[in-house]
């Protein structure tokens, strides 16, 4: 199915609307929600994913990227990306770049996490190794 891509004011208007979605109705926020990440699966979400692959080695799905980018945008009223985003003239190009940045930081995040985890799980299986213990 072929998707009519928003206009750049278009994407604007929802970059506006999004912190307030859920103080409307709930019907018409989720479904202002899926058009946007249908656009945006549409028009951001290969390029990130090939972020994604080439900097932190992590596969990604579609939607998820689309839903982290809508997140993102809803919780984001003050950030000065989101208001770099407006005044862009390639808000498209600006959406893009903030949620891969994003994206590989959170990653990075979630992998240190595991390091960590890592590194326990293996003291702990050094010290139930010891002569010691058996």
């Amino acid at each position: 199915m072929s998707v009519v891509r928003w206009s750049d004011a278009e994407l604007r208007e929802f970059v506006l609307a999004a912190p307030r979605l859920d103080r409307g109705e709930e019907i018409t926020a989720d479904v202002v929600r899926a058009a946007f990440r249908e656009q945006f699966v549409a028009r951001s979400v290969v390029a990130i994913q090939r972020r994604m692959l080439a900097g932190v080695g992590s596969l990604t799905a579609a939607e998820g990227i689309a839903v982290f980018a809508c997140d993102l945008l809803e919780n984001s009223s003050w950030d000065p990306r989101r208001d770099w985003l407006l005044m862009s003239p390639a808000p498209w190009a600006a959406l893009e770049e903030w949620v891969g940045d994003e994206a590989i930081l959170v990653r990075r995040r979630a992998m240190r996490g595991r390091k960590k985890d890592a590194g326990v799980l293996a003291g702990i299986e050094e010290a139930s190794n010891r002569p010691e213990l058996e």
